[in-house]
């Protein structure tokens, strides 16, 4: 394994405010463990309700149209656009904004 580049504390810093990042939507930082996965299983219900109940209607439609309904749903065209988690903030920007609201 080669040796690894010694760093010196101040580099470890720098790096460690480029690479690390927080969240920035004013919950609970911990909060998120729960909130993204229960968002994602929510969007997915509702992705397959929707794709169950257009499949239900699919018998009384003209077969044209039935067919493109069909075609949408084995493509998953309905569910472009899905809810997605905001980006977390790099650390030096979270710290600055911490900073800029801290009363003198």
């Amino acid at each position: 394994m080669p040796d690894k580049k010694k760093r010196s504390p101040q580099e470890k810093k720098a790096l460690s405010y480029a690479k690390d990042r927080r969240n920035d939507y004013g919950e609970n930082d911990k909060a998120s463990r729960k909130a993204v996965p229960a968002r994602k299983a929510k969007e997915h219900r509702q992705n397959r309700r929707g794709a169950k109940q257009a499949a239900n209607q699919l018998t009384s439609m003209p077969e044209e149209v039935a067919e493109e309904i069909e075609s949408s749903l084995i493509q998953g065209v309905e569910r472009v656009g899905a809810w997605k988690k905001k980006p977390d903030v790099p650390l030096e920007k979270h710290v600055a904004t911490r900073q800029a609201r801290k009363p003198s």
